[in-house]
C-alpha cells in the first residue's frame, strides 16, 4: 500500500488515533500516488513514498483523526469486503505509514 524508507512504527489498538503528518503533501505524478515531504519531513524522509489506490483512500480519510477500526469499517463499506480482512490490511497501512512518518499518533 505504501513503499519508501522505513522506521520502527509506534504500537497501536482500536482506541488509538491516527492523522496524516501535515509535513506531507500529496500528488499525483504522471498517474503515480506520491506523497512528498516538506518542511522538517524532508530532514527525516529521503525521497518520496508511493501509494496504492487504498493507501491513496486511507490517505485521504485521515485528514480527521480516525481509529483503525473507523478505518477498516471505511474500507468494507467501499469495497464490500470482510471488515476482519480490512482490520488486517489498515493495521498494515498504518505500520508502514508510522515507519514512514506519513501518519502520526494523536
Amino acid at each position: 500500500m505504501l513503499r519508501g524508507s522505513s522506521r520502527k512504527a509506534e504500537p497501536m489498538d482500536n482506541t488509538t488515533r491516527f492523522q496524516r503528518n501535515p509535513d506531507y503533501i500529496f500528488r499525483n505524478i504522471v498517474g503515480e500516488a506520491v506523497l512528498v515531504p516538506t518542511g522538517k519531513a524532508c530532514q527525516d524522509f529521503n525521497g518520496m513514498a508511493t501509494m496504492n489506490g487504498t493507501g491513496v483512500f486511507l490517505w485521504e480519510l485521515l485528514e480527521k483523526e480516525r481509529t483503525l477500526s473507523e478505518l477498516s469499517q471505511c474500507l468494507a463499506e467501499k469495497y464490500d469486503l470482510d471488515v476482519k480482512q480490512c482490520m488486517e490490511d489498515a493495521a498494515e497501512f498504518l505500520k508502514e505509514a508510522q515507519e514512514k512518518h506519513v501518519v502520526i499518533q494523536c
